[in-house]
């Protein structure tokens, strides 16, 4: 009889099970430390009440990493604003040559993104304020950590953070400003409807409920649940979806407008405040124990990768002050080694594998090497040893 497939999500899963053997590291900085902080319903959600909040007219230019994802494009769009893309260099830093070269007299913004939580240099950035640039700290990669000295999320004039991609939640996302005068603009902003609150508590249970652990009841009160919405829809049961799939790793066969087209994704953004039990699935949270499994499974990974042919890691050290959200992986066959991964169970991102118009890729560019050529596996607090010893050996295979 052949072994059951071993299932690796993507982001953590609500614990049933026991705690996995490590000890906590030194605290670190979050998101939500200081600042005028509060939940959002999602990171992409946060870009556009910060966009909005800057008080732009039609027309401003906002500069934008051409290493992107489409979703942090939309709400640019959306605002009648118009996105000016910037190099990055290989270590995912700003090219501040380029940057300061596409400074046009319509420029307002700049968006500086944190990538898969290594914090990228901001303290250069800031001599855009003698260009009267605002300037917007994406850390929805970058939860907790350190940048030029401060914590995450301080250095912008407002910043926007991802809960899901840390805790294990359906749903949820921060806001925080730095700027006195943003502050002062912001218009009280409504609560999640009950329906949606109820639809992301079952969805945080069902996508992110330990697979490992399985609990009878849950899982037959799911199944109830499942055969009713049949019933109703008047359709056949299926099977549940893989514990948190990827959601953020799109099937190749995809529309060539790929998976963010803006009738798609336009329902994903509400200037509601994050779930409730969002928010207390995070006021539980042990983000020491969260911050010390991330780094001890990365420091595992990078170790264990080395040699292995076609592959090597987008970041090679693991700083004192970084958290990492995941561990990007730069492969000479990419598609390959993802559909490889995933075909053993292991989930797998692709972050901008996708831009929000191909015309704009630059070929040979870091952007465009990356979106083709780097892959990101998962490291959460979820992911046990005996995870990482499969991943390696699947990475091994020819």
């Amino acid at each position: 009889m052949n072994a059951p497939l071993r299932r690796i999500p993507l982001y953590p899963a609500l614990r049933s099970g026991p705690k996995p053997p490590v000890a906590p590291g030194p605290g670190f900085p979050s998101f939500g430390d200081a600042g005028a902080v509060s939940g959002t319903l999602n990171a992409r959600s946060a870009i556009e009440i910060a966009l909005r909040s800057l008080g732009l007219a039609p027309g401003s230019e906002v500069l934008v990493p051409a290493y992107h994802c489409p979703v942090m494009i939309y709400p640019i769009i959306k605002l009648g604003l118009v996105p000016v893309w910037f190099n990055v260099a290989p270590d995912c830093s700003i090219d501040l040559g380029d940057l300061e070269r596409r400074l046009g007299p319509k420029a307002r913004a700049v968006i500086a993104v944190h990538y898969f939580g290594f914090p990228t240099p901001l303290a250069a950035l800031r001599r855009c304020d003698a260009h009267g640039l605002f300037l917007v700290e994406d850390c929805a990669h970058a939860f907790f950590g350190s940048c030029d000295g401060a914590g995450i999320g301080s250095r912008g004039d407002v910043a926007v953070a991802s809960y899901y991609k840390f805790f294990p939640v359906a749903d949820g996302g921060a806001i925080r400003f730095n700027n006195q005068i943003l502050i002062a603009r912001q218009p009280r902003r409504p609560a999640s409807p009950l329906f949606f609150q109820a639809k992301s508590a079952l969805n945080t249970v069902e996508m992110r409920r330990d697979s490992r652990h399985p609990n009878r009841t849950l899982d037959a009160l799911l199944g109830l649940k499942d055969w009713l919405w049949s019933r109703l829809k008047g359709r056949p049961v299926t099977a549940p979806p893989m514990i948190a799939a990827d959601a953020a790793a799109p099937a190749e066969e995809d529309s060539v407008d790929g998976p963010f087209h803006p009738g798609l994704i336009a329902p994903t953004y509400q200037a509601w405040h994050s779930p409730w039990l969002c928010r207390a699935v995070l006021g539980m949270a042990n983000y020491a124990e969260v911050c010390a499994i991330r780094r001890r499974n990365y420091a595992d990974l990078l170790g264990s990768v080395d040699g292995i042919d076609g592959i090597a890691p987008l970041f090679a050290t693991l700083p004192e002050t970084v958290v990492p959200y995941n561990f990007p992986l730069l492969c000479e066959d990419a598609s390959g080694v993802a559909a490889r991964l995933r075909a053993h169970g292991v989930s797998v991102a692709r972050f901008g594998e996708f831009f929000w118009d191909e015309q704009d890729r630059v070929p040979g560019s870091v952007a465009d090497t990356y979106s083709r050529n780097c892959i990101q596996l998962p490291i959460h607090q979820s992911v046990t040893r005996e995870d990482l010893h499969h991943i390696v050996s699947v990475l091994r295979q020819s």
